[in-house]
């Protein structure tokens, strides 16, 4: 998928494009490209990994195009409880030498508007079965 903004006269402003690929229903590769004004161009590649129903993990890395070729990194752990989400970021950017450990609690609806990673709720050992 990709969006696009145009300014004035039609010029194309700001771009993002992105692909993934999930070659089974636990596992998510995604590259994405994304270009602003000609003042930064980035390449993101990202996996996402749900390990089970209670756990899943997220490691993206995303790299300047333009001018320094740092990267910035991202590792997160996120913990699927009954009605919540907890998650543990390890951050990392090279850009501007920022670091730090984050942590994010939220409620699990707002993730699973289309399951939880796109995957269908797992409510029963029957889809553990059931799952390649």
């Amino acid at each position: 998928w990709g969006r696009f903004r145009f300014g004035p006269q039609d010029v194309l402003d700001e771009s993002y494009s992105q692909l993934s690929i999930r070659p089974n229903a636990r596992t998510t590769f995604s590259f994405a490209y994304r270009d602003y004004l000609d003042l930064y161009q980035q390449a993101t590649v990202s996996s996402a990994w749900r390990a089970s129903e209670m756990l899943s993990f997220r490691l993206s890395q995303t790299f300047n195009l333009i001018g320094d070729a740092a990267r910035v990194n991202r590792l997160s752990a996120q913990y699927w409880g009954h009605d919540y989400i907890f998650e543990v970021e390890l951050y990392l950017n090279e850009i501007n030498g920022d670091e730090g450990i984050f942590f994010n609690f939220s409620p699990r609806f707002l993730a699973e508007q289309h399951g939880s990673m796109g995957l269908p709720r797992m409510a029963s050992a029957r889809y553990l079965q059931d799952t390649p």
